[in-house]
């Protein structure tokens, strides 16, 4: 039997997210991300600067990883292997939610429409903190997508 495992992306992946001083999450020894302190990520909004926490982003796709798995299951029983996504997509503040709009999939190893449309499906209903400030924040996100073979006995 195939399990399907998503996980972060490496070191080099996660650098988008680096904050105003520059650190980096990094693959963190239990294998998810490790994030020296919360440092913003800025983005210029329609007005102002906006910014919003790795964490806060990164809590808020943990949160729909399940979905985000069962997507890949299918492709993941059909032998799919290790796959990579990167998703860009904007938060825009909407009270204390950031409304997530406008995403698109800028890069994938998967050219598979009903995937890419389920993880976007999955993706939008992510509960994200409304970003700090006025305006809007990109936010580019890679996903890693693994089959691993689990042993029936």
């Amino acid at each position: 039997m195939v399990r399907p495992v998503l996980t972060p992306g490496s070191q080099r992946e996660a650098s988008h997210l680096a904050g105003a001083s520059g650190e980096v999450a990094r693959e963190a020894p239990s294998g998810g991300l490790e994030v020296p302190g919360p440092p913003p990520v800025k983005a210029v909004g329609v007005s102002e600067e906006a910014t919003v926490r790795k964490e806060d982003i990164r809590t808020a796709i943990r949160d729909v990883r399940p979905g985000l798995q069962k997507c890949f299951a299918p492709l993941a029983e059909r032998g799919a292997g290790d796959q990579r996504v990167v998703v860009r997509f904007t938060l825009v503040g909407q009270g204390t939610q950031g409304s997530f709009q406008d995403a698109d999939i800028i890069e994938s190893t998967l050219n598979d429409p009903l995937f890419l449309s389920c993880l976007l499906t999955e993706l939008s209903q992510a509960r994200f903190r409304a970003p700090w400030g006025t305006g809007v924040v990109t936010i580019t996100y890679p996903f890693v997508f693994q089959s691993l073979a689990r042993d029936g006995g």
